[in-house]
C-alpha cells in the first residue's frame, strides 16, 4: 500500500505520521515528497489516521483487493490557528453589509444537461472531480465525483442542497450519517460541518447548490 498525502491544493505534505489498522497494523511517516509506504498488508478494509500538528486530523477507510497493490491519496485540512492571548476586552466589529445582489431580471435564465456535464468531465482514475455547472443571484451549482472522501468541511454563508445523481454513499453532519442513493435530495444548513463518503464501486456523483453569497459566473 503506497499513500500521498498533500493539503487541500495538492502540495506534498511531509511528516505526516500515518497509522493503519485492519487485518495487518502499520505506522509509518510520509517523505519530502508527501508518500509512505506499507508492505506485506493482506487483502481486506483497512482505516487509515493522519495527524500532523499543522493539519486536521482525518480518517479515511480503503480496500485491498489480493494479488494488488493500492495506491491510495488523502488531501488534509490545515489546522486551525490557536487563538492569541488578548489583554483588553475585544472590540466587536462593525456590521458587515449586505452584499449586493444583481437587480431582479439583470441575469437570463439558463439551463444544461446534467449527463452531458458528467460525460464530458467524468472522473476517471482521479479521487475527485468537482465542475461548475451553474451561477444565478445568489446560488451557485457544482456537479461533484466522489472516489475518495471528501474531507470534513463547512459553508459559513451558504446553505448547502445536495442531490444524488448516481452512485451510493454517505454524508455524516452535525454527528448523523445520512445515507445518499440515486434521487436523494440533503438538505445541509450553513456552518454545518461535514463529511461526504462513497460506497460500492461507482463514483458518487453528486449535485451541490449553495445558496448564500451573490454567485460570480465563471
Amino acid at each position: 500500500m503506497t499513500v500521498l498525502v498533500t493539503d487541500r491544493q495538492g502540495k506534498p505534505l511531509a511528516d505526516v505520521e500515518v497509522g493503519v489498522t485492519g487485518p495487518a497494523e502499520r505506522d509509518g511517516t510520509t517523505d519530502a515528497e508527501g508518500n509512505v509506504a506499507f508492505r506485506n498488508m493482506g487483502a481486506g478494509t483497512y482505516r487509515l489516521r493522519f495527524e500532523h500538528p499543522d493539519v486536521v486530523t482525518l480518517e479515511r477507510e480503503v480496500s485491498m483487493q489480493a494479488g494488488r497493490t493500492l495506491r491510495t491519496s488523502a488531501a488534509l485540512n490545515p489546522a486551525p490557528s490557536p487563538p492569541s492571548p488578548l489583554e483588553q476586552e475585544p472590540v466587536a466589529p462593525p456590521p458587515t453589509p449586505a452584499p449586493e445582489l444583481p437587480p431582479p431580471g439583470s441575469q437570463p435564465p439558463t439551463s444544461l444537461s446534467i449527463p452531458d456535464v458528467f460525460e464530458t468531465n467524468y472522473i476517471g482514475k482521479n479521487p475527485s472531480r468537482m465542475s461548475a455547472v451553474g451561477c444565478a443571484g445568489v446560488a451557485t451549482a457544482t456537479l461533484i465525483q466522489l472516489r475518495d472522501p471528501l474531507a470534513e468541511h463547512t459553508h459559513a454563508d451558504a446553505d448547502e442542497a445536495l442531490y444524488v445523481v448516481a452512485g451510493e454513499g454517505v454524508v455524516r453532519a452535525a454527528g448523523r450519517d445520512i445515507s445518499l442513493t440515486a434521487g436523494t435530495l440533503a438538505m445541509l444548513p450553513r456552518g454545518t460541518a461535514h463529511i461526504i463518503t462513497r460506497h460500492g464501486s461507482r463514483p458518487l456523483v453528486l449535485l451541490s447548490i449553495l445558496s448564500g453569497p451573490p454567485c460570480t459566473a465563471g
